[in-house]
């Protein structure tokens, strides 16, 4: 089987993908990964060949986001969501993804695609081709106010690609791959879900300072966004 994995070109969007993706190339299915050229040095350090489709997040975010940056900093924290996911994926990464997606994914010939949360074109192509998408969450559900906003968002696009919007996005047209542990659970999805649990770095493990501080532990980060990965 030739499974395509589309991705936002950042961090916390690819890395989530990558067990899943090492585990389907154990078993013997063909791999590859559909995303900006900027970052393909990711893709193919995990030994995966890179389709390029899509621009760099720096150009997603001048397109849409970058005009709006003081609305959203005067709106209600809790309410930056709903605007930001749609503004920054729908309106931003997926017009300047759509194209080069479908082009690359005929090309390659998949039997299903893969996609991240925030990956708002890939849902689309997999519609268009007629192969099961398969929807990879990074983390907790987007609300499904957020999901329908960036649905409305990406409505041209859908009919761009001869296909009827759906309406929020494409989040749930297939299974729905949860990496969530069931105590944190927020909005479930609206259709099959599967749960995932990551695997550990084979590489390398736990790292040895782990063991060492006290509990209980909590850990927070700011994710990928704010931090810088290789600190």
């Amino acid at each position: 089987m030739r499974v395509l994995f589309s991705t936002t070109p950042l961090d916390g969007h690819f890395r989530p993908l990558l067990p899943l993706a090492h585990a389907l190339r154990a078993r013997g299915h063909e791999v590859a990964f559909a995303t900006a050229a900027s970052w393909h040095g990711h893709v193919e350090a995990e030994g995966f060949p890179a389709l390029a489709a899509g621009a760099s997040h720096k150009v997603a975010m001048a397109r849409r986001l970058d005009g709006q940056r003081e609305a959203v900093a005067r709106m209600p924290p809790l309410g930056r969501r709903h605007y930001v996911f749609s503004y920054l994926f729908a309106e931003g990464h997926a017009p300047l993804k759509l194209s080069d997606l479908l082009e690359a994914a005929r090309a390659w010939k998949p039997d299903a695609v893969v996609f991240e949360a925030a990956d708002l074109a890939a849902p689309i192509v997999a519609a268009a081709l007629g192969v099961p998408a398969v929807h990879h969450a990074f983390g907790t559900l987007a609300p499904p106010a957020a999901l329908e906003r960036a649905g409305e968002a990406a409505a041209p696009l859908w009919r761009q690609a001869g296909l009827e919007p759906d309406r929020y996005g494409g989040a749930f047209l297939g299974l729905y791959v949860d990496v969530v542990p069931p105590a944190l659970d927020g909005d479930p999805p609206l259709g099959e879900r599967v749960r995932l649990r990551p695997a550990l770095d084979a590489a390398g493990g736990r790292p040895a300072w782990l063991g060492e501080l006290a509990r209980p532990l909590v850990y927070a980060t700011m994710g990928t966004v704010f931090n810088k990965p290789e600190s």
